[in-house]
């Protein structure tokens, strides 16, 4: 919890769209 928002919403953006992130 210590990065803000908009960090954490992109980290899940990336976890739940396989193959930009991997």
């Amino acid at each position: 919890m210590s990065e803000p928002q908009g960090v954490e919403r992109q980290r899940i953006q990336d976890a739940k769209t396989p193959g930009q992130f991997s």
